[in-house]
């Protein structure tokens, strides 16, 4: 068995050696890959963040329309209890599968 004292022992030596070797190199940065795969990484993700945020915008925009519009026309019927369910399964059961 060992003792409490010998258990801690590598763990306080070891946390110091850690924290020096964390200051080996220069500054990390994420929009500086340095090496060949970091590089095809970030190549990859730039025009990935770029269609996400476009389609982001393009959703919002949508919905701020329709929201917008569904205000103009308040004297529009709302919609019955068949067609609300019809909905429901049509965007949250249907959609989500295709």
């Amino acid at each position: 068995m060992h003792s409490r004292k010998s258990y801690w022992l590598p763990i306080l030596i070891g946390l110091p050696l850690i924290s020096l070797l964390s200051a080996c190199s220069g500054v990390q940065s994420s929009l500086d890959p340095a090496g060949a795969a970091a590089q095809l990484i970030a190549d990859l993700w730039w025009p990935t963040l770029v269609v996400a945020s476009l389609v982001t915008v393009l959703v919002l925009a949508l919905l701020l329309i329709g929201v917008f519009r569904a205000f103009k026309h308040r004297s529009a019927r709302p919609l019955s209890a068949r067609q609300s369910r019809n909905l429901v399964i049509a965007g949250g059961i249907i959609l989500p599968f295709q």
